[in-house]
């Protein structure tokens, strides 16, 4: 795949990378992952796998994998282990990656994870939750609430999506 046969697939893989990075940020900043994102991710998926000329079965089956994922996620979320932004957009993400980059994926976002909430942990023992401090950080700091874990899902996420055919294709048309 060369040039213009290669822009949908390539926008797609950059827009999906922003997205994720979106989904981080605002995590981070609210503690929440708006649907839409989860979404916009899930929906870019089959528009540049067609661009892509992946097969069909291909397709249909990261879309099946991201629902079955869906699923481990919603009962996750009804576990209390996952935020119900993360549950979404773990699914999202997991059909652009498919089930053979699933596992970096899940390797690395949970290392992230841990890292994160070892991060955590110890600005919540050194800092606590003060008047005049910027609101995100105050929910970050306050030991009530879990971690932003859209961090972890984002840096998983874009991990796995290089080693995928999109990563080649917008490789391919960088100039």
């Amino acid at each position: 795949m060369q040039g213009m046969d290669a822009l949908i697939p390539s926008l797609g893989f950059m827009a999906v990378c922003a997205l994720l990075v979106a989904a981080a940020f605002w995590d981070l900043a609210t503690m929440t992952i708006p649907n839409w994102l989860s979404l916009t991710v899930a929906a870019l998926f089959p528009v540049a796998a067609v661009a892509a000329g992946l097969p069909w079965w291909v397709i249909a089956f990261n879309i099946g994998f991201g629902l079955a994922a869906l699923l481990g996620c919603f009962f996750l979320f009804n576990a209390n282990v996952l935020g119900g932004g993360d549950a979404k957009l773990i699914p999202a993400a997991a059909m652009w990656t498919g089930a053979a980059g699933f596992a970096p994926f899940a390797i690395v976002m949970t290392l992230c994870g841990g890292l994160l909430a070892l991060v955590l942990l110890v600005l919540r023992r050194l800092m606590k939750p003060a008047e005049g401090q910027p609101a995100f950080l105050n929910r970050l700091l306050d030991r009530k609430r879990g971690a932003p874990y859209g961090v972890a899902i984002a840096a998983g996420a874009i991990f796995a999506l290089m080693q995928t055919p999109f990563a080649n294709a917008a490789t391919l048309t960088l100039p």
